[in-house]
């Protein structure tokens, strides 16, 4: 092999092994952190295999015509020497939503090696935004209860759910805290905002805590639950008051957050927003005037599909057995998160006894089947009213009373009283004695249950075991009850005397006998003495 051979074949060599050392050159990201919203650069490191040249990249992100930009940065890379990398951005004009994710993707083209990228993405938005908790407030989401609908506390939703959260407050820290103020939001998770609202504030001393409640409805945006669950957000905002400290004026905050299913993926239609002749039925109790027989009723609901299926051939069946009612009441189709109204018109009927009563309805589907949820509630309701003044009233009972024994203290007692009916049918009075129990240890009826025909009457006595305690003016009242409600009571009064033994009554009534224990008292006088006597001799 001759000389130039030789030096093709090392130069190829060469040139071979470089080809490879290039080749195999590689650009490593590390310690990438998330940023943050509310600051505006991040370090992190780089490194190589190879001396180079590398620019940096990251794609910008744009929302709602408002835009992070990013800087574009080229540096040179020592071979096997992480550095240190600081990238600017820009957040200034830009609007975070909570419960959003924002990413982005950062890319390095090397002179050497091949084009690397990894995502990057920001922090969770913070509901306390740039106020940072210096005060050490403690919020936090305690117990939660639907007041109405058909969720389940913190494990479940249903769109028009009632929902009432319990807050509780915590000052954690060495200061007061003045003008506390809880703020709330409801959001979904891909971060639209559903209602917000706030509660009155109160001051929070040292060590001091505080629990309050707020309620709110589902019932704003429900489309935007469709493949969405609910997110709660819940802060208390307070400024520190204390002149010892270094913070004293500040504003502190501190949040909490609660994350929800919500069913919205069900095959669910509903009735909510009842009225009857125009008026709110508030969770099914009317809250007004009640009606009477022969009154026209018009009772008006909202049909809503809170599910994500269109629905057809919907129909609302309203009963009563005693009101007479069973009516099928045709809706139709009802699309997705949509609503209807429904109208019922009926007349009480005649002679209703007075009392309340209820209406059900029940949302049936195409199948003729109750719509029934995952968590099988099934679609039935019930509205309920007071009638009263469909019967006549009942007619109050003539009562008099006599006393027809003596009245004396720890003696039997007897008064006669006389029960008329004045009405103009036959009536059944049931008796009960009253009120006695402080001076008599028992009263008895001559009769409990007296059946009087129209203008007749009838004499019960009622008799009393007076006690020890029965002296002076005692009163009693004397219970009239007709179907088991009472349609009169009586206030009687007696006045009870002492028992006294006087000598003289007993004397003028039983004077023969007096006279015989007279005498037999003057033989036995006079048989001591004489006995005295004789004794002395």
């Amino acid at each position: 092999m001759n000389k130039k051979s030789i030096l093709s074949s090392i130069l190829g060599l060469f040139i071979l092994g470089l080809t490879i050392s290039l080749a195999s050159a590689t650009i490593t990201f590390s310690n990438i952190p998330e940023l943050s919203p509310y600051n505006n650069s991040f370090t992190f490191t780089m490194s190589s295999t190879n001396n180079e040249t590398v620019s940096l990249q990251i794609t910008d992100i744009t929302q709602d015509g408002k835009t992070i930009t990013f800087e574009e940065k080229i540096f040179t890379i020592i071979a096997n020497t992480p550095t240190t990398v600081t990238m600017n951005y820009n957040v200034n004009d830009f609007n975070f939503v909570l419960g959003e994710t924002y990413s982005t993707l950062l890319v390095a083209n090397g002179t050497i090696s091949p084009q690397i990228s990894t995502a990057i993405q920001f922090e969770e938005v913070n509901y306390c935004e740039l106020i940072e908790n210096k005060g050490e407030l403690e919020v936090v989401i305690g117990d939660v209860t639907i007041t109405n609908g058909f969720g389940d506390e913190e494990d479940y939703w249903y769109l028009f759910d009632e929902i009432e959260v319990e807050v509780g407050v915590d000052n954690d820290g060495s200061w007061d805290i003045q003008n506390v103020e809880i703020e709330w939001a409801l959001y979904t998770t891909d971060g639209t905002k559903i209602t917000d609202g706030n509660e009155k504030d109160f001051d929070l001393d040292e060590g001091d805590d505080d629990t309050l409640t707020f309620t709110f409805t589902i019932d704003e945006d429900i489309e935007e639950f469709e493949n969405e669950e609910a997110v709660l957000y819940v802060k208390a905002t307070g400024k520190i008051d204390d002149s010892q400290s270094q913070y004293d004026g500040d504003e502190t905050c501190h949040s909490d957050s609660l994350q929800v299913d919500v069913n919205a993926d069900d095959d669910f239609v509903i009735l909510r927003n009842f009225e009857m002749n125009g008026n709110p039925i508030e969770k099914t109790t009317l809250e007004t005037p009640s009606l009477s027989c022969n009154e026209e009723i018009t009772i008006t609901a909202d049909l809503w599909n809170i599910g994500n299926n269109d629905q057809e051939d919907v129909t609302v069946y309203i009963y009563n057995k005693n009101l007479g009612i069973s009516q099928d009441l045709e809706v139709g189709d009802i699309d997705a998160f949509k609503d209807d109204e429904i109208s019922y018109t009926f007349s009480l009927p005649e002679n209703l006894e007075d009392g309340w009563y209820n209406i059900n309805l029940a949302v049936y589907d195409e199948d003729n089947d109750v719509f029934e949820n995952s968590e099988d509630d099934l679609s039935e309701f019930q509205i309920a009213f007071k009638v009263e003044g469909c019967k006549e009233t009942s007619v109050t009972p003539g009562i008099t009373a006599e006393l027809i024994s003596d009245a004396k203290v720890g003696r039997e007692l007897q008064i006669k009283t006389v029960i008329t009916n004045p009405g103009e049918t036959m009536v059944i009075y049931f008796l009960n004695v009253k009120g006695y129990s402080g001076w008599a240890d028992s009263a008895e009826l001559s009769e409990t249950e007296i059946t009087l025909q129209p203008g007749e009457f009838k004499e019960v006595t009622i008799t009393f075991n007076t006690n020890k305690n029965s002296e002076g003016e005692q009163i009693f009242s004397l219970e009239i009850l007709e179907d088991n409600q009472v349609v009169a009571t009586q206030p009687i009064g007696v006045s009870i005397e002492k028992t006294r033994f006087k000598v003289i009554d007993f004397i003028k009534e039983n004077w023969k006998l007096a006279g015989i224990i007279l005498l037999n008292l003057i033989l036995v006088i006079a048989i001591i003495i004489v006995a005295v006597r004789v004794y002395r001799k």
